[in-house]
């Protein structure tokens, strides 16, 4: 059932995006991008499958709970008392208005402003069900609800544009408008991120223990090759576009989007994990940190600290050679952009291997050991 939710999750914040970015697209003047086609299908997948997929977590709850009170009793109680039942029905109600709204045939730029209104009110209910809403109601849900927009604005205008535009034309307008967008939301991630962090974790490198802090780290390395990518992309389609080649930029900016996805997934799959105590202990490691740190014992006040030794000086040339073969592999014409996309997964492995081989369990009091606060 985790497994289940995990990736519920993680397509619940694909849905996001693609609304997202279908509806601002739609306000965005014709002469500022390429012609854009949408199925509709496609948007009523996605309206379809919020609640569906955002009550995945509901279902779990009423699992645990359903051997003591019955399954019906059970989801009653949850749907009515508890906070992600609650938000979940707000999912169900605003979900109907929304599909309401897409089905209606003529599309004009009110219906697509009220749509992007009903879907950021949809990221506002998922943040009020969130673990940070938890722990500080009013600095976590509106974290959370900023990172949510943030990060479907710019995955959101990134696949639709990707793997909808029927052209290419206006594609330097569309740049011109697109790299700032795509700027402002890099830097509203990093804040809230920074403010999620700091009510939910007690220390972010000693977090790297737990299933949480593993999945944060590894949304954090999936950031630099799509940083990369982004810039990369953006460079090459305005020098070759502005030399009037037939430079084609949407597999650059497809790629750039699915590897986003997976930090979609990622996203999903550490966002359900319980965020990290105080104290850790030897029974709570992620199963990947206890691979590389196989007869370490934790104890409560453990910390992490790094160490050099011949595998991470390995993993750090490898990380540096990897990202000098991103940035080369954009710059040779014939070498298809899939290879970029493998390149950058390679740049991600090395500085998660050297970050993990470097890592060391430091016991409780340790004189400059752990680096979290």
């Amino acid at each position: 059932m985790a497994v289940l939710v995990m990736l519920s999750q993680a397509l619940l914040y694909i849905s996001f995006a693609i609304l997202m970015g279908n509806f601002i697209l739609r306000l965005v003047p014709e002469q500022h991008r390429p012609a854009i086609y949408v199925p509709q299908k496609v948007l009523l997948i996605s309206v379809l499958s919020v609640p569906i997929l955002a009550f995945f977590p509901v279902l779990e709850i009423t699992l645990y709970i359903a051997p003591r009170l019955g399954f019906f009793e059970a989801l009653q109680i949850v749907l009515l008392t508890y906070t992600i039942g609650t938000a979940w029905d707000a999912t169900l109600f605003i979900s109907l208005i929304l599909l309401f709204v897409i089905t209606r045939t003529q599309q004009t730029k009110l219906l697509s402003f009220v749509g992007m209104m009903l879907t950021i009110l949809l990221m506002l209910a998922l943040a009020w069900s969130s673990h940070a809403a938890a722990m500080d109601k009013v600095l976590g849900v509106t974290s959370d609800m900023i990172h949510l927009i943030a990060m479907s604005v710019w995955v959101g205008i990134l696949l639709v544009v990707g793997y909808f535009a029927t052209n290419t034309q206006n594609w330097i307008a569309f740049l011109n408008w697109f790299t700032y967008t795509a700027i402002g939301c890099v830097a509203t991630l990093a804040i809230s991120g920074f403010l999620l962090m700091d009510i939910l974790v007690d220390g972010y490198i000693n977090a790297w223990m737990v299933d949480y802090g593993q999945g944060m780290l590894l949304k954090h390395l999936l950031v630099v090759p799509i940083l990369l990518f982004a810039g990369a992309s953006s460079l090459i389609a305005r020098f070759k576009l502005s030399r009037n080649t037939d430079f084609n930029p949407l597999p650059w900016m497809r790629l750039e989007g699915l590897l986003l996805g997976v930090l979609l997934i990622v996203t999903g799959a550490f966002t359900q994990q319980p965020p990290p105590g105080h104290n850790v202990t030897t029974e709570a490691l992620s199963p990947i940190f206890k691979w590389f740190h196989p007869d370490v014992v934790v104890e409560a006040g453990s910390s992490i600290g790094f160490v050099v030794n011949i595998q991470s000086v390995l993993f750090l040339f490898g990380s540096l050679l990897s990202i000098i073969a991103l940035v080369g592999s954009f710059f040779l014409k014939k070498l298809p952009p899939a290879v970029s996309f493998i390149i950058g997964c390679i740049v991600v492995l090395c500085i998660y291997f050297l970050l993990m081989t470097t890592s060391v369990i430091r016991p409780p009091g340790f004189m400059g050991g752990g680096m979290g606060h």
